[in-house]
């Protein structure tokens, strides 16, 4: 149809501005993103008009370290091409169908063809684990950004422990997404595709933009009442 090909064109044409920001901004020691080249990365893709990342650049820098511990899939603290094309993919807008294949693949990290609620488990603490390792440098960040410095103990206590929360409640929702699914706790890319569309909110819970809107409310947690 009309509007696959659209669609079609749409998604060559933002996979092509991935690939030039990424080698735009890679390190030359070793053509991957640290913290700071992922960060202007995602202001070149704001640049660009490329949505979200139009509202994501401009929110606390805090939202930095959700989104890169997400694209940084195996957590070596840095984003290699294909995490964040991968990453972007899942980040950008795209139909439903799409993003739960995308998604699959991201949780399938044995590359069986199958995800199970194990590697859910395994995705989840890692995202976390990597948020831990990158608190100090982001804080940094922060602090250049904001010129502040007090509480920042408290700030980092404060965010971890509320992401600790809400990705373990993710994770339980998503495990029972999994676990209902049958095959013996083991789901085909079918039938998480199938699913998925049954349970969009699970979706959404899933992709980047789940894991942003966490952080956006953990980062809630850090602001004193009027």
């Amino acid at each position: 149809s009309v509007e696959a090909i659209r669609a079609k064109k749409r998604a060559m044409a933002l996979d092509s501005a991935f690939c030039e920001v990424f080698h735009d901004r890679a390190r030359p020691s070793d053509g991957r993103l640290g913290l700071s080249e992922f960060l202007s990365a995602c202001k070149d893709l704001a640049a660009r008009n490329i949505r979200p990342f139009t509202n994501f650049v401009t929110n606390n820098s805090f939202l930095v370290l959700g989104a890169f511990a997400a694209f940084d899939h195996n957590q070596d603290g840095v984003v290699e091409k294909s995490e964040w094309v991968l990453g972007c993919e899942l980040f950008s807008e795209m139909d439903a169908k799409q993003k739960a294949t995308l998604l699959h693949r991201y949780f399938d990290i044995n590359n069986d063809g199958y995800v199970s609620a194990e590697e859910v488990a395994s995705v989840m603490q890692r995202h976390l684990s990597s948020m831990r390792k990158l608190m100090p440098e982001i804080m940094k960040i922060h602090e250049q950004e904001v010129g502040e410095t007090e509480s920042k103990e408290n700030n980092i206590v404060v965010f971890l422990a509320a992401m600790d929360i809400l990705l373990h409640e993710a994770h339980d929702e998503v495990s029972d997404f999994v676990k209902n699914t049958g095959g013996e706790g083991k789901v085909s890319l079918a039938d998480w595709v199938e699913r998925s569309e049954n349970h969009p909110e699970l979706l959404r819970l899933m992709t980047l933009e789940g894991m942003l809107e966490m952080a956006e409310f953990a980062l809630a947690t850090n602001k004193p009442a009027d």
